[in-house]
């Protein structure tokens, strides 16, 4: 066995452990899948190739949970209709994860508002009785159940384009779930209460500041994420940024790191990041997609930090390294990370 030192370089990248917990191939699972977590299970929506109208199950796609506690796989071909085409945005919530996708065809243009797009659910809890959705288990002695539109009727719509989601958050205590999208061309925050009967709020016009999911950090007692740049603001991208959370119609005081955490080297081009939470301490993992300038669609390389994220001495925030970066070859297609 050789053991591999060091934490590379984004020139001479570092190969990814082996084995892999887990892999997975076609025709299983295409290109096209999507991953996200929920507990200490990694779900994953393999979306079919051909669409067939009227038909609720999508041909050919699959829903697979992989259980990292007990390393069993469980696949099934029950995926909602409006999930075959891939979808915009997933969140967890204690035991569900609530999915956006712009596909469906649902909305009648109540007040003037029409987008494409549903609002699913996968739920963790066999006994779950939420009244204001259906539910179709994975298979009979599964404890997983995909939310299912009533009597074959559509699924749950929202007011505002899933495709134009900016921000995503959970209040910890109360579990609502936190929007930044674009209604009637004008950005705005809107909420949805999962106890009992949840229904769409517009909070205000203004958007949370991150840029993808924010984490609530316990220690901080704040949303934790990535800043959400804009054109406003010069140079704001690849920092961290942190506010309270949201308990009226007022936009949220922030707080923006000044350290710049993506890579700044010439020739190389930033793709993506993804910023993981991965629980006490108020620690964090950042995963950076990276691409060296001209080259070919292979030539992909991860680059992942760890740090600690505090207050500094007048309330601002700060990162402490953790260990230092290291770089990894990785695949041309979307990279997925969760911490469980």
């Amino acid at each position: 066995m050789t053991r591999q030192t060091g934490c590379g370089s984004a020139g001479s990248p570092l190969r990814l452990s082996e084995p892999p917990a887990l892999r997975i191939g076609p025709p299983t699972i295409g290109r096209r899948a999507q991953f996200a977590a929920l507990g200490s299970h990694i779900i994953a929506t393999s979306p079919s190739a051909h669409e067939i109208p009227h038909v609720q199950e999508a041909h050919g796609s699959a829903t697979l949970i992989f259980d990292t506690k007990t390393s069993t796989l469980t696949t099934s071909n029950i995926l909602p209709q409006g999930l075959e085409n891939c979808y915009d945005s997933a969140i967890a919530v204690r035991n569900r994860l609530y999915v956006f996708e712009s596909y469906s065809d649902n909305n009648d243009g109540t007040d003037g508002l029409y987008y494409f797009g549903g609002f699913h659910c996968l739920s963790a809890d066999p006994d779950d009785d939420e009244r204001d959705w259906t539910w179709r288990p994975l298979f009979n002695s599964s404890r997983f159940s995909w939310s299912w539109a009533k009597f074959g009727g559509s699924p749950p719509d929202f007011p505002f384009d899933p495709k134009f989601i900016t921000s995503l958050a959970v209040h910890p205590r109360t579990g609502t779930i936190f929007v930044s999208a674009c209604r009637r061309g004008v950005w705005c925050t809107l909420s949805y209460g999962t106890r009992g009967g949840g229904q769409w709020k517009r909070r205000g016009n203004w958007v949370l500041p991150f840029k993808g999911p924010a984490h609530y950090d316990g220690l901080l007692d704040a949303w934790v994420g990535l800043h959400l740049h804009s054109a406003d603001t010069v140079d704001a991208e690849g920092y961290l940024c942190a506010c309270h959370i949201i308990s009226g119609r007022q936009p949220p005081k922030r707080k923006v790191g000044r350290e710049q955490l993506f890579l700044k080297q010439p020739h190389w081009r930033h793709l993506d990041a993804k910023l993981v939470y991965m629980g006490e301490g108020s620690k964090y993992c950042l995963v950076e997609h990276l691409r060296p300038e001209g080259a070919d669609t292979m030539k992909y390389v991860l680059r992942v930090t760890t740090f600690i994220v505090k207050y500094g001495k007048d309330g601002e925030l700060t990162t402490m390294a953790h260990r230092p970066a290291r770089f990894y070859k990785a695949p041309s297609y979307d990279v997925q990370a969760f911490w469980m």
